[in-house]
């Protein structure tokens, strides 16, 4: 997917020591060397994807350049290039709906800098507006801060849901751009414009059978542009749930052959069940076993069980230990006082997000 991360910088401000971790931070990930703009106000640092070594930024003689991180996708032609979002650009206007994805594209176009989100907001884009810094890595943006505050809020919800809602995430300092945002550039600040967000107050008349053609409608409108960009170029997984079968079944629609994987051991419902659909539908499915699994799952659950402990101990009377234990049975499958006997201590705030975003053991 690439990646990127943004500094301002006003006259004669010297924020190397800044860029300088951003760049540790990313080489820590895994990225190559990024191509780097020094604007007048910032200082701007494009990454490659990993597949490849290029970095897709498109520079032109007056200054200006587009960069997309993400996967941008463009109805009737494919992948969307920075260069043709460049063309289309408005600058006080979000990115049109033909534009489809998951994405965050940075254009400098006359003279205004800004940055553009996906209308789902399935890109998350990370910022700090006392640093005036804002990167699409949060182990990155962490890195760089000098301080990190974990929000008892956050934290909770983590525990609680897997996920921490809203614009926030487990750090006060560290902020999620909000859906649809546009991100506005200048040397002594970052802007962040929110979109006015309509509520729905009518009900749809539409007959059932209207409102599935519709829907159906949509779905090839997204999978004909991922045909059109990747082919056969497609990893898929496949379950017994809904999500997976719909995925391929619209991916076989349009004509493609995804190679298709299943986790699990051979007497697992999920293997047996994606087994059965391979099988009903003359494709070959890729089973892949063992302790399931665990480059997804070690550093996550270490990340929520040292949350859990840390909110059975500080944060307030209504998270019983009894909650607590059903909790670490249920993700650990060991309890809370078996943890605290087994003296498991507190990760260090750069193992914690190092653990989190890389979700390596």
């Amino acid at each position: 997917m690439g990646g990127f991360f943004l500094v301002c910088a006003g006259p004669h401000e010297d924020r190397q020591n800044e860029v300088s971790r951003l760049q540790q931070a990313f080489a820590e990930l895994g990225f190559a060397l990024p191509e780097i703009v020094k604007a007048e106000g910032f200082i701007f640092a494009a990454y490659p994807k990993f597949q490849n070594r290029s970095v897709g930024l498109k520079r032109y003689p007056n200054g200006d350049f587009a960069f997309v991180c993400g996967t941008c996708l463009s109805e009737g032609i494919g992948l969307a290039s920075g260069a043709s979002l460049y063309e289309r650009c408005v600058a006080t206007s979000p990115i049109g709906e033909e534009i489809m994805g998951h994405y965050a594209a940075v254009l400098r176009k006359d003279g205004r800098t800004e940055i553009k989100l996906d209308g789902f907001g399935g890109y998350h884009l990370f910022y700090n507006l006392e640093a005036r810094i804002v990167s699409s890595s949060f182990y990155a943006i962490c890195s760089v801060l000098p301080s990190l505050t974990l929000s008892q809020q956050s934290a909770c919800e983590y525990v609680f849901n897997g996920v921490v809602s809203g614009n926030e995430t487990l750090f006060g300092e560290v902020k999620l751009a909000p859906i649809q945002a546009r991100i506005i550039v200048s040397p002594h600040a970052l802007e962040i414009v929110r979109p006015t967000l309509s509520v729905t107050r009518t009900f749809t008349l539409a007959k059932r059978d209207a409102s599935f053609r519709e829907s159906i409608a949509l779905l090839d409108r997204y999978f004909g542009a991922v045909a059109r960009s990747f082919g056969d170029r497609v990893r898929c997984a496949l379950s017994g749930g809904y999500d997976s079968r719909l995925i391929l079944a619209y991916l076989r629609r349009h004509g493609m052959k995804p190679s298709v994987y299943v986790y699990g051991s051979a007497r697992e419902r999920d293997v047996l069940l994606a087994q059965e659909i391979a099988r009903g539908e003359d494709f070959p499915v890729f089973s892949i076993t063992g302790q399931r699994p665990r480059n997804l799952r070690g550093a996550c659950l270490v990340i929520r069980l040292q949350l859990t402990v840390v909110a059975v101990r500080f944060f307030g009377t209504f998270f019983t230990c009894s909650i607590a234990d059903t909790l670490s049975a249920k993700f650990y499958g060991v309890s809370t006082a078996a943890l605290i006997r087994l003296r498991v201590q507190p990760l260090s705030t750069a193992r914690v997000i190092t653990a989190l975003w890389r979700e390596k053991l």
